[in-house]
């Protein structure tokens, strides 16, 4: 199977979301959500907090289940019941990532190479190069600042090669330097056939890595357009969607029913 987004160029599939829906008690969450993700392609999930990217990316890695869905693959798996398959596959990082605190970072980067079949030192080697974390790896979670923290789970995320790469707000927490180091990465990684669809409502930097973008706002996808056809890169896009959407929601709001 393959997608052409708003392309119309033919990429291999690797996720394939429709219709896709989430409730949590009475409040809707995700709202009919459509789009696809390509190999080699990196799609950026744009929205403001609370707009439910996060609960997107919870979703295709199985963390949560999808109230409903017309069609909902990952790397040609239901998230929710291959969950094993796609991790062997797929790598994760998201903004509330939650570590071992009693653990060190170069323990946790071995854990997980010995879950997926990596030989350790190869993990490490490849790691410790990354964010300058082999300068404090061997401390205790519990003894990481925040940006430790997201350059922890960063280079965790970044050290096995997979067909897909979810990143969940991956500026947060950065500094400059490592926002840089974080773009030449993934860069690099979609040179490699890499599939990346990461969230975020920055767009410093992502001009030129970015395929394609898609705004979500209250669940809904507002906006679903190739990164070339955008007049003023990513962050103007961004916040005229945005903007235009907040007007459209005032009129709506007071023309009577």
């Amino acid at each position: 199977m393959t997608s052409t987004g708003n392309t119309g160029t033919s990429r291999p599939l690797v996720v394939q979301v429709v219709n896709l829906t989430k409730r949590f008690g009475r409040n809707t969450v995700l709202d009919e959500v459509t789009f696809s993700v390509g190999a080699g392609e990196a799609v950026l999930l744009a929205g403001p907090n609370g707009s439910g990217k996060s609960t997107i990316l919870k979703i295709l890695s199985g963390v949560i289940r999808a109230s409903r869905a017309s069609e909902l693959s990952v790397l040609g798996l239901d998230p929710w019941k291959g969950r094993a398959g796609i991790f062997r596959r797929a790598a994760a990082v998201f903004e509330d990532y939650a570590f071992p605190e009693f653990s060190s970072s170069r323990e946790f980067i071995e854990f997980e190479a010995k879950a997926r079949g990596v030989t350790p030192a190869n993990a490490v080697a490849y790691a410790q190069g990354l964010f300058g974390v082999s300068s404090f790896w061997d401390r205790t979670f519990r003894e990481y600042s925040s940006g430790m923290k997201r350059k922890a789970a960063l280079a965790q995320g970044l050290t096995f090669g997979v067909d897909l790469l979810m990143l969940d707000e991956p500026y947060v927490a950065l500094d400059a330097l490592s926002r840089r180091e974080l773009i030449s990465v993934l860069r690099r990684r979609k040179e490699t056939g890499e599939a990346i669809l990461m969230t975020s409502h920055i767009t410093t930097g992502l001009d030129g890595l970015v395929d394609r973008m898609l705004v979500i706002t209250d669940g809904k996808i507002v906006l679903d357009q190739q990164a070339s056809g955008l007049d003023g890169g990513l962050a103007s896009a961004y916040e005229e969607t945005l903007n235009r959407n907040s007007f459209l929601g005032e009129v709506s709001a007071r023309v009577p029913s």
